[in-house]
């Protein structure tokens, strides 16, 4: 039913590092090993290797040694890329549930990372997955527990949770916690974004407009492998909305004005309103809508979702919700039709 988009994104890590050293000695000489003989004979290719190893040798041990070292830390469970999170810190708890970046959280109040989290939290890094250590069972600042707080089951040992692209926290199977490859792979499935391709007016309801932010890429025909670069990239950065394309080729969109296709897709925004505050233009249906019609690059649309963000950007109240209806009855029996320049069905 959707198309998914590999993560990667970037992020800074504090990691455990080795102090290693490499010794190295002076030859008995008192000098250079390379350096001619005092009595007008040169010095043989021999002893110039001899030299050379002089130094090179113990440089190339103690590189050896290094690796080994790393190897054994790792298959140990010792060197890892797992953060410490508190529950005393709310802007980094607020970053990790909301920012849409993707977290594996090792629920525990022990400092001991189990051994296959710790392992694969390195694999995870290189994707750009983050990994950290709760104590999901201790108050926050709210009164609630991090498990109150999402509505999950409480887990008196240690338990993982995942949260990603503007969802809702997820437990993971408790047999994740000795499987190192499974959990790599579920991990690196769920930390995909996906782009939903709806056909009619209930899924573009179930996966946009029910959600509090949506980011419509309406195009004339299938986005062409540079348009999905555009897309990939963008919602890489900007994981707190949820992605939809829009085929007008084969749907009929009723935005409540009229959209013009020419010079590319164009990208529209549906926000969750503030009922509080009162509408220059009427209550409305609770949605915002703002469009970008300039060029379909990278830069320019980062720009127009960040500015979407801002308290101070301006949306246009609905009054009724788009609709969407197919130009022709499908063939297939399937709900939601992926886009061909999809990587992943999710």
């Amino acid at each position: 039913e959707c198309q998914t988009i590999p993560t990667h994104g970037a992020t800074d890590w504090e990691f455990f590092r080795l102090a290693d050293g490499s010794g190295s000695s002076s030859s008995s000489s008192g000098g250079s090993a390379l350096a001619p003989r005092k009595h007008g004979r040169g010095v043989s290719t021999r002893e110039q290797l001899q030299g050379l190893l002089h130094y090179v040798l113990p440089v190339v041990l103690a590189v050896a040694a290094t690796g080994v070292t790393y190897q054994l830390l790792v298959s140990l469970g010792l060197w890892h890329s797992v953060q410490t999170l508190s529950t005393g810190n709310p802007e980094q708890l607020k970053d990790v549930f909301f920012s849409g970046q993707p977290w594996l959280i090792v629920c525990s109040n022990k400092t001991d990372i189990p051994r296959a989290v710790a392992q694969a939290s390195n694999t995870l890094h290189s994707a750009h997955v983050n990994t950290g250590r709760l104590d999901c069972n201790e108050v926050l600042p709210s009164g609630k527990t991090t498990f109150d707080r999402f509505g999950l089951k409480a887990s008196r040992g240690t338990s993982l949770l995942f949260v990603a692209n503007g969802n809702k926290p997820e437990k993971l199977s408790s047999s994740l916690l000795g499987n190192r490859a499974e959990l790599e792979t579920q991990v690196l499935k769920k930390a995909e974004v996906a782009v939903w391709a709806p056909r009619t007016t209930q899924e573009l309801q179930r996966h946009c407009l029910d959600r509090k932010q949506c980011v419509m890429v309406v195009s004339d025909g299938s986005l062409n492998k540079s348009q999905m670069q555009t897309l990939r990239r963008v919602s890489q950065k900007h994981r707190r909305f949820v992605y939809v394309n829009v085929n007008v080729a084969t749907t009929n969109l009723n935005l409540g004005k009229d959209l013009a296709m020419e010079g590319g897709p164009k990208v529209v925004v549906f926000k969750k309103l503030n009922t509080d505050k009162k509408s220059t233009s009427g209550s409305g249906v609770g949605k915002g809508m703002r469009i970008y019609t300039g060029r379909f690059a990278s830069g320019s649309v980062l720009e127009f979702l960040q500015e979407s963000q801002e308290d101070k950007a301006a949306f246009t109240t609905l009054m009724a919700l788009p609709t969407l209806v197919p130009k022709h009855t499908p063939s297939s029996g399937a709900a939601s039709a992926p886009d061909s320049s999809s990587s992943n069905n999710n």
